[in-house]
């Protein structure tokens, strides 16, 4: 009788989207009452000051280089942020240290011992923006409620090396997405339906009214989802469109992350990254022509995200959920990869999204398969632009 293969998780890596949000914009920018009183409604939201420091006591942050203003590979910006604008609000700071927490029964569900680790074994990763610093700094306090002496330093990533959100690196990829929408008749049809509603909004939401700002889909998506998610009320006459916009936020990025050179600049240098860290010791040891025995990857990486962070992933390990109508990763929402072994050193890597395992279109849909069939379904998936 032959024995049940028993696989043991060897090493956990987790790609999280930030908390809960203010909305990017003043949806009232240029109307000068109400343009103060949504900044004063915002600014109610947001943590105190004392929990804050208490988190950058307990979870410093490193800048490997300038970050705050700093200019990517091609001059691109990232734009400083101005609180109470862009910013993790108490509700999403909240909302990472219960993520924290789930993830540490995950963990202790499948054998994975963080009482266990140490400092050295753990890599956390984020980028220039202060609401992902913030998230994974509140994510650790959950994750290690237990463990105070655990203060593993976050590694900010400046824009021009950033693997977690690539676009400030290759301003290129705003070029290919707008180039798109010209030559996709199946694009161009879904965006002339939208245009009256499109229309409407612009009318209906003063920044736009008042040219404050372009209109983008995604501004109009943020304006919704950060105020159902802080119980803001609606401008008068626009919930009618909350579904459309979503659905239609969520058809274009399908579009656009199935356009392998979009989706290898999005997703290349941090998929390469989940495999390098991910792969077999002997594997990476030949590899990497190191020191025999020599292996000085982590048991645990972190990295702190965004949205299009995630959904870039997912569709690079071709999830089946990125293809619903309407589908967009949640606020604090966590894409882990279970490193596998068994007791022959035989290897899988397993996906999951919040805990639930994940169905894959690749390969044969299950939600673990080998290492080296991983490996090879991203790689085709995300083509040679993944390589910069």
């Amino acid at each position: 009788m032959s024995m049940r293969r028993q696989w043991t998780v060897r090493q956990l890596q987790v790609l999280h989207r930030h908390g809960d949000r203010s909305p990017l914009h003043n949806v009232f920018q240029g109307v000068s009452q109400q343009e103060h009183d949504e900044r004063a409604l915002w600014q109610t939201r947001m943590p105190r000051q004392r929990d804050l420091a208490h988190l950058t006591q307990q979870y410093a942050v490193r800048h490997t280089a300038a970050t705050t203003g700093a200019s990517g590979s091609a001059g691109t910006i990232i734009p400083p942020q101005a609180e109470p604008f862009g910013t993790l609000t108490t509700t999403g700071l909240e909302q990472m240290k219960q993520r924290g927490s789930r993830l540490r029964e995950l963990c202790d569900r499948e054998g994975f011992a963080v009482g266990a680790l140490s400092v050295p074994r753990v890599q956390v990763f984020s980028n220039s923006y202060l609401r992902t610093q913030r998230s994974v700094q509140s994510l650790l306090s959950g994750l290690f409620h237990d463990r105070p002496e655990m203060t593993p330093l976050i590694e900010v990533l400046p824009p021009a090396t950033d693997m977690i959100n690539t676009y400030a690196a290759f301003p290129e990829i705003a070029d290919l997405k707008n180039a798109l929408e010209l030559v996709d008749d199946t694009f161009g049809e879904r965006e002339r339906q939208m245009a009256p509603r499109k229309a409407e909004l612009m009318r209906l939401l003063p920044l736009y009214a008042n040219g404050s700002v372009p209109f983008t889909w995604m501004t109009t998506a943020d304006y919704f989802t950060c105020r159902d998610a802080h119980d803001v009320p609606l401008i008068p006459h626009t919930s009618e469109h909350l579904d459309s916009t979503l659905t239609h936020l969520s058809f274009r990025f399908q579009q656009f992350y199935s356009q392998q050179t979009i989706l290898g600049l999005v997703a290349g240098r941090l998929m390469r990254n989940v495999i390098n860290e991910v792969m077999p010791k002997q594997r990476f040891i030949d590899m990497h022509r190191a020191v025999q025995g020599h292996d000085d990857r982590k048991d645990l990486v972190i990295y702190s995200g965004h949205d299009v962070s995630v959904l870039a992933a997912l569709h690079a390990i071709g999830a089946q959920c990125v293809h619903e109508t309407k589908w967009w990763p949640t606020y604090a929402s966590a894409l882990t990869f279970e490193l596998l072994e068994d007791e022959r050193g035989n290897h899988r890597v397993r996906a999951r999204l919040d805990g639930q395992p994940l169905v894959q279109t690749s390969g044969d849909g299950a939600a673990e398969c080998a290492f080296a069939d991983f490996e090879d379904n991203v790689l085709a998936k995300l083509g040679p632009s993944s390589a910069r």
